[in-house]
């Protein structure tokens, strides 16, 4: 009897797959439930005499199918997910170069204005400067130069690499419309309450695995919004201590040593800023790659 159960699914397996190369003009999801129908039909007709037992053989070898099809969906969920976060990655990245060949460029200026003022002063009869301020401000102009000439290279490296994962022929020009590195804007609060609501019901070892995964998507989150806040006050803070220094010197008041360390600090508190939105937005990236949701779903 047993044996005979074994044949019957072995042949409706082969049917199955027969029936859906043959029925062409179908999508591949219909193709497979057409398939499963025709097998449960001809499930039913051979063997509706055999115990409950063969049947509910039957009906776990259709379980399995269907727990199969599940799994399938996931994967295929998760790679196109994963698809979607490397490509927000990429973008996220290319907006932060922009950004901070931006910052370079304005150190830069300032660098280049204040050692051209510092060289004039030096020439003049009575300097209120020194050599060492002057090569100073010339060490900080040519670290700025570097930099930037470094950033534009990691810039078309990243622009490259998002052109790749789209699709986008080699010799084609490409660049995004949004110049601005922002905050992505989601609701923590929903987020949060989400995780709780998942983390109260019976769930599977792997669904609680895929709640875990997501939870520590989200203290990502959490850490880099709060750094965001901190870093925000810092380039405030550095902001107005280099205006200060700008105008000092300027004036003649203020010493290049000042105007040096201003700069400096400018640069690395507004990176830090920029590095931490950024960090911010590739954890918002890798809760949809988790969840499966886009951004807007956390929306306020």
């Amino acid at each position: 009897m047993q044996r005979k159960i074994r044949l019957n699914i072995l042949f409706f397996i082969s049917f199955s797959f027969i029936l859906i190369f043959f029925v062409k003009t179908l999508s591949a999801q219909e193709k497979i439930e057409l398939a499963l129908d025709e097998c449960i039909k001809m499930a039913l007709d051979n063997n509706r005499n055999l115990p409950n037992a063969s049947n509910n053989e039957i009906g776990k070898y259709f379980d399995r199918i269907f727990k199969n099809q599940s799994e399938e969906k996931e994967k295929n969920r998760r790679n196109k997910s994963k698809t979607v976060y490397k490509i927000k990655t990429l973008y996220y990245d290319l907006l932060l170069a922009k950004e901070l060949i931006q910052l370079a460029d304005e150190v830069k200026s300032n660098f280049e204005e204040a050692y051209e003022k510092s060289g004039k002063e030096l020439e003049s009869e009575d300097p209120d400067i020194t050599q060492q301020d002057v090569l100073k401000l010339k060490l900080g102009l040519l670290g700025s130069k570097d930099e930037l000439n470094r950033l534009e290279y990691d810039k078309k490296e990243i622009n490259e690499s998002l052109k790749y994962k789209l699709g986008i022929l080699g010799n084609k020009i490409f660049d995004i419309k949004s110049k601005r590195l922002k905050q992505e804007k989601i609701d923590l609060k929903k987020v949060e309450s989400n995780i709780d609501l998942a983390l109260n019901n019976k769930s599977s070892f792997k669904e609680k695995e895929n709640i875990f995964r997501i939870t520590k998507v989200f203290l990502k989150i959490n850490k880099a919004n709060d750094s965001i806040k901190t870093a925000r006050e810092a380039r405030k803070v550095s902001r107005g201590l280099l205006v200060t220094n700008l105008a000092n010197f300027d004036f003649g008041i203020g010493e290049a040593k000042d105007l040096f360390e201003s700069l400096f600090i400018y640069r690395r508190s507004v990176k830090n800023y920029l590095t931490k939105i950024h960090e911010y937005n590739i954890a918002v990236a890798e809760l949809g790659y988790e969840t499966g949701k886009d951004s807007d779903n956390w929306g306020y």
